[in-house]
């Protein structure tokens, strides 16, 4: 499938000026395919887990890696390269997955952040 969302090469006329070719309709094609590919493979996903007798709950991964999974609050927006959470709010470190992970984890089980520090249950970093 990779073929098929590849970037257009750049098109130039005997001057060197770029001419149009059609980048942002084929970049509005690509996150289709790729929209998609990602369809699909839930499908398939949840298909399997039934034949297993369980049970995938989609979850809005939004600000997950932002929000400290063990206080709740939000903190600053991180690059990609950063990849150590550590909460300005409440001091907690995790590797920046697992905060997202956990954060995950409790909107599957339909329970905030604030919910699960609430009751006690205080998640640590596995060195």
């Amino acid at each position: 499938m990779h073929h098929m969302v590849k970037r257009p090469k750049p098109k130039q006329d005997e001057n060197g000026k770029y001419l149009h070719n059609g980048a942002a309709a084929k970049g509005g094609l690509n996150k289709s395919i790729l929209d998609a590919g990602w369809a699909s493979f839930i499908e398939l996903v949840k298909h399997k887990a039934e034949w297993a007798g369980v049970t995938v709950y989609e979850v809005d991964p939004y600000k997950t890696s932002q929000i400290c999974s063990a206080c709740g609050e939000e903190g600053e927006h991180k690059d990609l390269s950063v990849r150590t959470h550590v909460c300005i709010h409440c001091g907690v470190v995790l590797d920046r997955d697992h905060n997202a992970a956990n954060n995950i984890l409790d909107r599957g089980l339909g329970r905030s952040p604030r919910e699960t520090a609430s009751a006690g249950t205080f998640r640590r970093a596995i060195a």
